[in-house]
């Protein structure tokens, strides 16, 4: 069975992160500018909506979450 070379391995993957990380950055940032807004204005709302008591879920939770999660 052959070993893997860890350090070459290892280095490998940092120089392939760190060589791409502008275009990682290109290709997300219009995700990122539409995404930030909308997790800005859920979080408020759950923060507006008050605590949640034990053992219930409110509806409007589970379908932000879900929408946020698609």
């Amino acid at each position: 069975m052959r070993l893997l070379p860890i350090s070459a391995a290892f280095s490998h993957a940092f120089r392939s992160t760190t060589n791409n990380l502008a275009f990682a950055f290109h290709a997300s940032w219009p995700w990122m500018a539409v995404l930030l807004p909308v997790l800005i204005a859920v979080n408020l709302y759950l923060l507006s909506a008050g605590p949640i008591e034990p053992g219930t879920f409110p509806v409007g939770t589970l379908a932000i979450g879900l929408g946020l999660g698609l």
